[in-house]
Protein backbone atom coordinates (compact mmCIF):
# COMPACT_ATOMS: atom_id res chain seq x y z
CA UNK A 1 0.00 0.00 0.00
CA UNK A 2 1.58 0.56 -1.97
CA UNK A 3 4.66 -1.46 -2.76
CA UNK A 4 7.21 0.66 -3.47
CA UNK A 5 6.53 2.88 -0.08
CA UNK A 6 6.63 -0.29 2.01
CA UNK A 7 9.82 -0.76 0.81
CA UNK A 8 10.87 2.45 2.11
CA UNK A 9 9.04 2.42 5.51
CA UNK A 10 11.14 -1.14 5.81
CA UNK A 11 14.38 0.46 4.76
CA UNK A 12 13.36 3.26 7.37
CA UNK A 13 12.85 0.83 10.32
CA UNK A 14 15.98 -0.72 9.83
CA UNK A 15 17.97 2.89 9.37
CA UNK A 16 16.04 3.95 13.11
CA UNK A 17 17.00 0.22 14.57
CA UNK A 18 20.79 1.06 13.46
CA UNK A 19 20.94 4.11 14.84
CA UNK A 20 19.46 2.67 18.14
CA UNK A 21 21.96 -0.35 18.16
CA UNK A 22 24.47 1.95 18.06
CA UNK A 23 23.42 4.43 20.78
CA UNK A 24 23.41 1.05 22.83
CA UNK A 25 26.04 -0.82 21.76
CA UNK A 26 28.00 1.16 19.73
CA UNK A 27 28.74 -1.94 16.90
CA UNK A 28 26.05 -3.81 14.88
CA UNK A 29 25.76 -7.15 13.46
CA UNK A 30 22.93 -9.13 12.73
CA UNK A 31 22.04 -10.55 15.43
CA UNK A 32 21.11 -7.32 17.07
CA UNK A 33 18.01 -6.93 14.43
CA UNK A 34 14.81 -7.74 15.79
CA UNK A 35 12.97 -10.45 13.74
CA UNK A 36 10.66 -8.01 11.34
CA UNK A 37 8.36 -8.89 8.54
CA UNK A 38 7.41 -7.29 5.40
CA UNK A 39 3.64 -7.46 4.51
CA UNK A 40 2.64 -6.81 1.08
CA UNK A 41 -0.71 -8.05 -0.77
CA UNK A 42 -2.67 -5.93 -3.01
CA UNK A 43 -5.67 -4.20 -1.68
CA UNK A 44 -8.43 -1.84 -2.92
CA UNK A 45 -7.66 1.42 -3.25
CA UNK A 46 -8.39 3.50 0.19
CA UNK A 47 -9.61 6.70 -0.81
CA UNK A 48 -11.94 5.39 -3.52
CA UNK A 49 -13.05 3.11 -0.44
CA UNK A 50 -13.63 6.00 1.38
CA UNK A 51 -16.11 7.04 -0.97
CA UNK A 52 -17.69 4.10 -2.49
CA UNK A 53 -19.62 3.03 0.72
CA UNK A 54 -20.11 0.73 3.36
CA UNK A 55 -18.91 -2.26 1.25
CA UNK A 56 -16.04 -1.03 -0.40
CA UNK A 57 -15.14 0.75 3.37
CA UNK A 58 -15.69 -3.42 4.47
CA UNK A 59 -13.37 -4.90 2.07
CA UNK A 60 -10.69 -3.02 2.88
CA UNK A 61 -11.06 -3.50 6.54
CA UNK A 62 -11.36 -7.30 6.47
CA UNK A 63 -8.00 -7.75 3.68
CA UNK A 64 -5.76 -5.50 6.35
CA UNK A 65 -7.40 -7.17 9.10
CA UNK A 66 -6.64 -10.77 7.22
CA UNK A 67 -2.70 -9.36 6.66
CA UNK A 68 -2.23 -8.60 10.68
CA UNK A 69 -4.30 -12.07 11.74
CA UNK A 70 -1.37 -13.57 9.65
CA UNK A 71 1.37 -11.71 11.34
CA UNK A 72 -0.23 -12.37 14.71
CA UNK A 73 -0.04 -15.97 13.69
CA UNK A 74 4.19 -15.37 13.05
CA UNK A 75 4.11 -14.32 16.77
CA UNK A 76 4.03 -10.41 15.64
CA UNK A 77 3.13 -8.49 18.56
CA UNK A 78 3.79 -4.90 17.23
CA UNK A 79 3.20 -3.54 13.52
CA UNK A 80 2.80 -0.10 11.45
CA UNK A 81 1.07 0.05 7.96
CA UNK A 82 2.74 2.46 5.81
CA UNK A 83 -0.03 3.76 3.56
CA UNK A 84 -1.73 6.80 5.78
CA UNK A 85 -5.05 6.51 4.30
CA UNK A 86 -5.46 2.82 5.82
CA UNK A 87 -5.37 4.57 9.01
CA UNK A 88 -8.84 5.66 8.77
CA UNK A 89 -9.59 2.22 9.76
CA UNK A 90 -7.47 2.02 12.69
CA UNK A 91 -10.35 1.61 15.19
CA UNK A 92 -11.25 -1.15 13.14
CA UNK A 93 -8.26 -3.04 12.55
CA UNK A 94 -7.54 -2.46 16.52
CA UNK A 95 -10.22 -4.28 17.56
CA UNK A 96 -10.01 -6.67 14.88
CA UNK A 97 -6.43 -7.97 16.39
CA UNK A 98 -6.40 -6.89 19.78
CA UNK A 99 -3.00 -9.05 20.36
CA UNK A 100 -1.13 -6.57 17.84
CA UNK A 101 0.18 -3.13 19.00
CA UNK A 102 -0.88 -1.05 15.53
CA UNK A 103 0.65 2.07 15.35
CA UNK A 104 -1.27 5.27 14.54
CA UNK A 105 0.91 7.34 11.86
CA UNK A 106 -1.29 10.50 12.98
CA UNK A 107 -0.87 10.19 16.41
CA UNK A 108 3.09 9.83 16.32
CA UNK A 109 3.44 12.72 13.43
CA UNK A 110 1.46 15.11 16.08
CA UNK A 111 4.10 13.72 18.93
CA UNK A 112 6.67 14.38 16.80
CA UNK A 113 5.92 18.16 15.70
CA UNK A 114 4.45 18.96 19.54
CA UNK A 115 7.99 17.85 20.26
CA UNK A 116 9.49 20.17 17.79
CA UNK A 117 7.84 22.96 18.79
CA UNK A 118 5.41 23.53 15.35
CA UNK A 119 2.02 25.61 16.09
CA UNK A 120 0.72 25.25 12.36
CA UNK A 121 1.69 22.71 9.86
CA UNK A 122 0.60 22.21 6.07
CA UNK A 123 -0.72 18.46 5.13
CA UNK A 124 0.33 17.10 2.04
CA UNK A 125 -1.94 13.61 1.32
CA UNK A 126 -4.35 11.90 -0.27
CA UNK A 127 -8.14 13.34 -0.43
CA UNK A 128 -9.40 10.34 1.76
CA UNK A 129 -7.13 11.23 4.15
CA UNK A 130 -8.10 14.28 4.24
CA UNK A 131 -11.52 13.21 4.48
CA UNK A 132 -11.00 10.82 7.07
CA UNK A 133 -10.36 13.85 9.37
CA UNK A 134 -7.12 11.71 10.69
CA UNK A 135 -4.50 14.60 11.47
CA UNK A 136 -6.65 17.49 11.88
CA UNK A 137 -8.22 15.13 15.04
CA UNK A 138 -4.46 13.90 15.79
CA UNK A 139 -3.13 17.58 15.91
CA UNK A 140 -5.81 19.24 17.07
CA UNK A 141 -5.46 17.26 20.31
CA UNK A 142 -1.94 18.45 20.43
CA UNK A 143 -2.89 22.36 20.04
CA UNK A 144 -1.51 22.00 16.66
CA UNK A 145 -3.62 23.78 13.48
CA UNK A 146 -3.73 21.76 10.65
CA UNK A 147 -3.90 23.86 7.33
CA UNK A 148 -5.55 21.11 4.40
CA UNK A 149 -5.07 21.62 1.04
CA UNK A 150 -7.99 23.75 -1.18
CA UNK A 151 -9.35 22.09 -3.82
CA UNK A 152 -6.74 22.84 -6.55
CA UNK A 153 -4.14 22.08 -4.41
CA UNK A 154 -5.58 18.64 -3.77
CA UNK A 155 -6.44 17.90 -7.43
CA UNK A 156 -2.31 18.86 -7.88
CA UNK A 157 -1.45 16.28 -4.82
CA UNK A 158 -3.67 13.45 -6.31
CA UNK A 159 -2.22 13.85 -9.70
CA UNK A 160 1.15 13.88 -8.18
CA UNK A 161 -0.01 10.49 -6.72
CA UNK A 162 -1.85 8.50 -8.73
CA UNK A 163 -0.59 9.62 -12.11
CA UNK A 164 3.02 10.70 -10.90
CA UNK A 165 4.58 8.17 -8.16
CA UNK A 166 2.28 5.28 -8.14
CA UNK A 167 2.21 5.11 -12.22
CA UNK A 168 6.31 5.56 -12.10
CA UNK A 169 6.44 9.13 -13.75
CA UNK A 170 8.41 10.55 -10.49
CA UNK A 171 9.85 13.93 -11.62
CA UNK A 172 5.54 14.35 -12.09
CA UNK A 173 5.05 13.79 -8.74
CA UNK A 174 8.07 15.69 -7.62
CA UNK A 175 6.66 18.89 -9.96
CA UNK A 176 3.14 18.63 -8.34
CA UNK A 177 4.29 18.04 -4.51
CA UNK A 178 6.86 21.03 -4.79
CA UNK A 179 3.82 23.22 -6.40
CA UNK A 180 1.35 22.66 -3.96
CA UNK A 181 4.46 23.77 -0.91
CA UNK A 182 4.86 26.40 -2.80
CA UNK A 183 0.94 27.40 -3.21
CA UNK A 184 0.03 26.88 0.06
CA UNK A 185 3.52 28.61 1.70
CA UNK A 186 1.64 31.44 -0.17
CA UNK A 187 -1.87 31.10 0.68
CA UNK A 188 -1.73 30.40 4.32
CA UNK A 189 1.80 31.36 5.43
CA UNK A 190 2.80 28.20 6.26
CA UNK A 191 5.99 26.59 6.08
CA UNK A 192 6.10 23.34 8.36
CA UNK A 193 4.83 20.66 6.40
CA UNK A 194 3.37 16.51 6.63
CA UNK A 195 3.89 14.36 3.74
CA UNK A 196 1.25 12.50 4.72
CA UNK A 197 1.40 9.96 1.64
CA UNK A 198 4.43 7.82 1.59
CA UNK A 199 4.31 8.24 -2.48
CA UNK A 200 5.56 11.74 -1.19
CA UNK A 201 8.72 11.47 0.28
CA UNK A 202 9.88 8.87 -2.37
CA UNK A 203 10.40 12.02 -4.57
CA UNK A 204 10.19 15.60 -2.46
CA UNK A 205 13.05 16.28 -0.58
CA UNK A 206 14.71 19.36 1.34
CA UNK A 207 16.29 20.68 -2.18
CA UNK A 208 12.52 20.85 -4.33
CA UNK A 209 11.55 23.26 -1.73
CA UNK A 210 12.12 26.33 -0.35
CA UNK A 211 14.59 27.30 2.08
CA UNK A 212 12.58 27.92 4.66
CA UNK A 213 10.43 25.45 4.74
CA UNK A 214 10.65 22.26 6.79
CA UNK A 215 9.13 18.90 5.43
CA UNK A 216 8.11 16.38 8.49
CA UNK A 217 8.38 12.63 7.30
CA UNK A 218 5.55 10.61 9.70
CA UNK A 219 6.20 7.79 7.84
CA UNK A 220 9.82 8.13 9.21
CA UNK A 221 8.45 8.82 12.26
CA UNK A 222 6.41 5.90 12.74
CA UNK A 223 9.03 4.00 11.79
CA UNK A 224 11.50 5.02 14.45
CA UNK A 225 8.64 4.71 17.10
CA UNK A 226 8.33 0.99 15.47
CA UNK A 227 12.27 0.48 15.93
CA UNK A 228 12.23 1.28 19.48
CA UNK A 229 9.50 -1.07 20.64
CA UNK A 230 10.93 -3.59 18.47
CA UNK A 231 14.15 -3.44 20.03
CA UNK A 232 12.54 -2.28 23.72
CA UNK A 233 11.03 -6.26 23.62
CA UNK A 234 13.92 -8.08 21.44
CA UNK A 235 15.88 -10.37 23.64
CA UNK A 236 18.93 -9.03 22.34
CA UNK A 237 21.56 -6.83 24.14
CA UNK A 238 20.39 -4.08 21.84
CA UNK A 239 18.01 -1.77 24.49
CA UNK A 240 15.13 1.06 24.08
CA UNK A 241 16.49 4.50 23.84
CA UNK A 242 14.76 7.98 23.70
CA UNK A 243 13.22 9.26 20.82
CA UNK A 244 15.53 11.82 18.82
CA UNK A 245 13.09 13.90 16.83
CA UNK A 246 14.83 15.07 13.42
Amino acid sequence: MGPYAGLNYLHAFLDECSILIRSSKGAINDQCFPPHYLMQHPVPDRTSALSEGVGAYRLVREDVANQLRALGGMGVRAAAIACNTAHAWHEDLQEAVPGIHLLHIADGAAQCLLARSVERVGLLSTAGTVRSGMYARSLRAKGIECIEPDDAEMDTLMIGIYDGVKAGNLDLGKHCFSTVVSWMKNRAGITSFLMACTEIPLVLSRIDVDDDVCLHDPSRISAQILAQIALGSNDSACVQTPLSFR
